[in-house]
């Protein structure tokens, strides 16, 4: 990474935006409005053809002493999620990160809370509640910890690996030179996740909820269940399985990797089943010859699971 050099800040808080016009405004009041002063605030507009933008500053204006703690950076052209995050953890100045989806936001003095954890246990890492929002309803995660080993178990079993779930120590992403693979449209902050909590020493967890998760937003790229995304996720978990191994835990871990690999199989076995009725015959050849050999070694590495 090229990294940016600024004035050092207790916290960064990090927002790719892309196509969130209808959510951002929401999120982007919920940062604002936070009590916590010593914060910066990261936005990178990765080429978005809606109004994103703009609903962002039209919020800031309710907020004229932030104005100079917010930075929007503009792509020249679009480079996806992952990249857009590598250039935010680039720019970032702050002892601490937080990455914040756009169609998401955050309980009040959420930075306050965790911040204060993170200083007074010296923790690398802080694991904290999170509310599923649908349309009609919403439901309450919590994950508990004893130990960093438990939690990178877990995050490497499961499909929870999802950035926003923790608040990071930047340097420990700087000096481990851990970045979000490219080319992915899913599973990359999985890697990203398993690769930090390795290198991390400590974990704390936090009994409160603090983010609210959208899972109605339909042009998010976590809600978008395609079979490029699906395959994406068969990569990432084969990108994690090479890392332990060269690092040589692999047989530590080989059951939560097992339980990861179980998830994919379900997801991909949920996702025919749902195009089988919906696709003509056509469409699915067509479909099926681009990723040809990707469904072939998916299916080969199913079989061996099994």
């Amino acid at each position: 990474l090229e990294l940016y050099i600024g004035d050092m800040v207790q916290v960064s808080i990090l927002v790719p935006v892309y196509k969130c016009e209808n959510f951002v405004y929401k999120c982007a009041d919920s940062l604002f409005s936070q009590t916590f002063e010593d914060v910066e605030f990261i936005f990178y507009d990765d080429c978005s053809p809606d109004r994103s933008v703009q609903v962002i500053e039209s919020c800031l204006k309710k907020y004229p002493n932030r104005r100079d703690q917010v930075r929007i950076i503009f792509g020249k052209y679009n480079v996806g999620v992952a990249a857009a995050r590598n250039l935010l953890l680039a720019e970032a100045n702050g002892e601490y990160i937080w990455y914040i989806d756009s169609d998401d936001w955050i309980e009040p003095d959420s930075i306050t809370l965790l911040y204060h954890t993170a200083i007074t246990s010296n923790a690398d890492a802080i694991s904290f509640g999170f509310y599923c929002e649908s349309i009609s309803r919403y439901t309450v995660r919590y994950f508990t910890y004893k130990s960093r080993e438990e939690c990178l178990q877990d995050v490497i079993g499961s499909n929870w690996g999802v950035i926003w779930r923790f608040f990071f120590r930047r340097l420990i992403a700087i000096n481990n030179e851990i970045v979000f693979p490219l080319g992915y449209k899913g599973g990359e902050d999985y890697v990203f996740c398993v690769k930090y909590l390795f290198y991390a020493t400590s974990i704390v967890c936090v009994d409160t909820a603090l983010y609210h998760y959208v899972v109605y937003n339909t042009m998010s790229l976590i809600a978008t269940k395609d079979i490029q995304s699906l395959v994406h996720q068969y990569d990432a978990t084969l990108a994690v399985e090479s890392f332990l191994n060269e690092n040589n835990v692999l047989r530590l871990y080989s059951k939560d990797l097992d339980l990861r690999k179980s998830y994919v199989v379900v997801s991909f076995n949920n996702y025919f089943i749902h195009i089988w009725g919906q696709l003509y015959l056509a469409s699915w050849k067509r479909m099926a010859g681009r990723y040809k050999q990707k469904i072939k070694n998916i299916f080969g590495c199913i079989i061996r699971w099994i």
